[in-house]
């Protein structure tokens, strides 16, 4: 994110598949030469000397080709598995000077021909004091050989290679669009992309929570809509909870399946009721809505009934690594049969009968929570409220009494402030990313606000085990959600100083700063 004198802007990750695995063809008689465009070539071969604290060193061997460095081997069948990377780290300063360039633009033109020069992907949104916004997919993006799909690895002999790289104007982009609305997280640039090997994006993707509750402000959006938004879009989870999302698109199937069965029906009624949000408005440590408990419990029965059961551990071995989670997506899909906008060619339900399934898997929900939360009324459940462990030693004697199965971890920070007393050992989880900043450009206003959850001041402990001053000034502010004041001109931020400290490093001649450790392979690492 950054500001110049009339412009601002924002990066995304562009999900743009820009790297392929190529299959080398390996030499019978020497495994270090792969088969290239109608001759054996020697690989590039390099050994990293990697010290151990307290143990001994090992030492590792680095294999490249012309496609990239050697990821695996598979000598039994003679090949070897390269990885092609379109913005590689021998580019990497032409990003660099990108943005330097983007912060002296002028105008948008300007800003446009530097973002043309970026080689790492983004998504860029570009805003200017004049009101245009603009967005382009930015970065390297290869133009493949025809017939390549890029979800399998490309025979590396030579015939299937990259034959160069897309313009800016060929890629996804937009300025000044009608709606007056640019939406961008980390996903794909427009609906009809292309993911290639990179994650799935589907129905009930994070994406369409926040722009149905978008749509939900209509008109101008002011600053504290847009505070406002950003606490619900938090309350989703859907920053880390890439596969969640809300009952509505599920009840009509099933209301279908439940209908005869008081018991079954109520439990969906309880699931319809919720609108996705993890709120706790009474502050008593527990979400407000059964419904949420409801869900929560019946969406993975469900996965593992309609789709787990069909394809086996496969399930979780293509989603798991992901940072966009399709499954929920595909369970929805296999739902809705011949009403999904895009109906699914495999017969994940093998001949059985979508209601009965969907019968099943509520009659089982409904036994489980039973089991984890009594005989009560369904009416009366609720769930704890989810915390953040900045010391993880701290989280079984912190929890309050529920089934463990309840609380979703976004996973550990292990923070070295709150291991040495220094800081908080957990928090409430707000379900809002770590960084959440605002900047507003006008001609008469120009403002940026930003708040850091405590995983980006944990290097703030001198050798001593002292923590700065400041250690823990946005952690509570973070839980919050409450922003601070970014200052954006230098006499505010002389106002706010505190201290100075000058460093002075000694200057080295540029052939030394410069020299290359080892020659780069064609193709780059």
């Amino acid at each position: 994110m950054g500001s110049a004198h009339d412009h601002g802007w924002l990066l995304t990750n562009a999900e743009i598949d820009n790297a392929d695995t190529f299959v080398e063809k390996l030499n019978p008689a020497n495994k270090y030469q792969y088969w290239f465009q109608n001759r054996w070539h020697d690989m590039q071969r390099r050994v990293e000397t990697i010290r151990v604290k307290g143990g001994n060193a090992t030492k590792l061997e680095i294999a490249y080709t012309v496609h990239g460095v050697v990821t695996d081997w598979d000598l039994k069948n003679g090949r070897a598995f390269s990885r092609k990377i379109a913005g590689d780290a021998s580019r990497r300063l032409s990003t660099w000077a990108a943005m330097i360039d983007m912060g002296r633009a002028h105008d948008m033109k300007q800003f446009e021909a530097a973002v043309s020069t970026l080689t790492s992907t983004f998504g860029v949104c570009y805003g200017d004091e004049k009101g245009q916004i603009a967005f382009w997919s930015a970065g390297l993006y290869p133009l493949r050989a025809p017939g390549v799909d890029p979800r399998l690895p490309t025979p590396g002999t030579g015939e299937f290679e990259w034959t160069g790289y897309a313009k800016l104007q060929q890629m996804p982009h937009v300025v000044n669009p009608k709606s007056g609305v640019i939406y961008s997280w980390n996903s794909l640039p427009m609906r009809t992309w292309t993911a290639g090997e990179n994650a799935r994006y589907g129905k009930t993707d994070r994406q369409q929570v926040d722009l149905d509750l978008l749509a939900q402000k209509g008109g101008r959006i002011t600053q504290a809509d847009m505070l406002a938004l950003n606490r619900e879009i938090a309350s989703t989870f859907a920053s880390t909870r890439t596969g969640a999302t809300k009952p509505a698109y599920f009840i009509p199937y099933l209301r279908a399946a439940a209908q005869g069965d008081a018991r079954l029906t109520e439990l969906v009624e309880l699931m319809a009721g919720w609108n996705g949000l993890f709120t706790d408005a009474d502050g008593d440590g527990r979400y407000d809505d059964p419904g949420l408990v409801a869900f929560e419990a019946w969406l993975p029965i469900a996965q593992q009934a309609l789709v787990g059961s069909v394809i086996g551990d496969w399930w979780h071995r293509i989603d798991d690594y992901k940072h966009i989670k399709y499954r929920t997506s595909l369970l929805l899909r296999v739902i809705e049969g011949k009403d999904a906008a895009t109906p699914a060619k495999f017969d994940f339900l093998q001949g059985r009968d979508r209601d009965a399934v969907l019968r099943s898997t509520l009659t089982t929900t409904l036994a489980k929570l039973r089991a984890d939360f009594g005989q009560g009324p369904l009416r009366g459940l609720r769930q704890p409220v989810y915390y953040r462990y900045f010391d993880p030693s701290k989280k079984e004697s912190s929890r309050p009494t529920a089934p463990v199965d309840s609380f979703f971890d976004r996973g550990d920070v292990e923070l070295p402030a709150a291991m040495r007393g220094l800081a908080p050992a957990f928090v409430r989880d707000n379900g809002g990313d770590e960084w959440v900043a605002f900047m507003e450009l006008a001609k008469d206003r120009r403002e940026m606000l930003s708040v850091v959850d405590a995983g980006g001041q944990n290097l703030f402990i001198d050798p001593q085990g002292r923590g700065n001053p400041h250690l823990t000034d946005q952690i509570q502010r973070h839980v919050d959600l409450d922003l601070k004041v970014i200052p954006l001109d230098q006499d505010s931020v002389r106002a706010a100083t505190e201290a100075t400290q000058t460093l002075n490093v000694p200057s080295l001649p540029i052939e030394a700063v410069s020299r290359p450790r080892s020659p780069a392979p064609t193709g780059g690492r």
